[in-house]
């Protein structure tokens, strides 16, 4: 795909631009562009995103470090709306509905795991 330094688009179209160049124009429906936008209201939303999606996001406003431990957890779903100012309560929602574990270190970094590997452990 070609990129370009300007485009005129219409309502519902999502421009994604990296380094000055538009990246990709995408057709979204309401929902998607609201929750696309839900940053301005404070909170980060996600809807049937993959944990290394939201990962990624999440990491865009904290403070810390987080690392998925294992790759194969990296493709589970999540959903939610998260406090930008509170983002550690995406961690308790991974443990609640995920199963994960969420584990902070010293070096300010949280390393996400599945519970299973906690159980290998203590065996």
């Amino acid at each position: 795909q070609e990129q370009r330094e300007s485009v005129v688009v219409g309502a519902g179209k999502r421009v994604v631009i990296e380094n000055n160049l538009v990246e990709s124009v995408i057709d979204e429906t309401t929902d998607d562009l609201d929750r696309h936008l839900y940053w301005r209201k404070g909170y980060l939303a996600f809807k049937d995103q993959s944990l290394n999606q939201v990962v990624a996001e999440v990491s865009r406003y904290a403070t810390f470090n987080i690392v998925i431990s294992e790759p194969s957890i990296g493709d589970m779903r999540v959903g939610g709306y998260y406090p930008i100012d509170n983002l550690e309560t995406v961690f308790s929602s991974f443990e609640i509905n995920l199963g994960l574990v969420v584990e902070k270190h010293n070096d300010n970094t949280y390393y996400i795991k599945s519970d299973k590997s906690e159980n290998q452990e203590k065996s």
